[in-house]
């Protein structure tokens, strides 16, 4: 499969680092922990950080009066369709093998009933995909499920090939040097590409 990170990223990887250009960024955020962060947004000492949906529970048990949303990251032209990164979270399957076959039968289609599913994807802060079946998102969640809901998603780095652990590994390390000012932007893109390259040879 070619695929090709530099030649395609450029634009959406620069609208990224304009935040930084514009004073968004914290000073140092390499030396930020995800929990860290986390925590500064809950004590309202920060605006926002990137995360997803299944830190929410996190949130607001830390700071039940804050008032907060999501929206997707900038990547999109000006004008242009806002796509939101999604991914499968749970997957509930039955091994072929197993020597308890009529039991695992019954416990998928305990999964299998909405009212069911609906009481496990609202404790998880996640949505549901199946068409019948009414999610209940939280509010702070409205921005990004309308896109879920609509179709306008696209796969998170690490879903769907065996390849992409390596670049997305490489994409953390990469972003970090480019923040740093210790590569560029466009080498950050070729060292994934690499990265790619790489794992598909294997």
């Amino acid at each position: 499969m070619a695929l090709k990170y530099n030649g395609t990223w450029n634009a959406m990887l620069a609208q990224w680092y304009a935040l930084d250009e514009k004073g968004y960024l914290t000073a140092n955020s390499v030396n930020v922990s995800l929990e860290k962060a986390q925590s500064e947004f809950s004590d309202e000492h920060a605006a926002m950080y990137i995360d997803g949906s299944w830190s929410m529970a996190g949130i607001v048990e830390k700071n039940p009066d804050l008032k907060f949303g999501m929206f997707p990251m900038p990547a999109n032209k000006s004008n242009g369709e806002i796509f939101v990164s999604a991914a499968i979270g749970t997957t509930w399957t039955i091994n072929k093998r197993t020597p308890n076959i009529e039991a695992a039968k019954l416990y998928l289609a305990f999964w299998s009933k909405p009212e069911n599913l609906q009481i496990w994807t609202k404790s998880q802060d996640a949505f549901i995909t199946l068409d019948g079946i009414k999610s209940q998102a939280a509010p702070e969640l409205s921005e990004i499920s309308q896109l879920i809901f609509s179709g306008k998603t696209f796969p998170f780095l690490d879903q769907g090939w065996e390849q992409s652990y390596a670049v997305q590994t490489e994409l953390m390390n990469s972003a970090q040097g480019v923040y740093l000012k210790a590569i560029s932007q466009e080498q950050m893109l070729k060292k994934m590409d690499a990265a790619w390259d790489a794992a598909v040879s294997q």
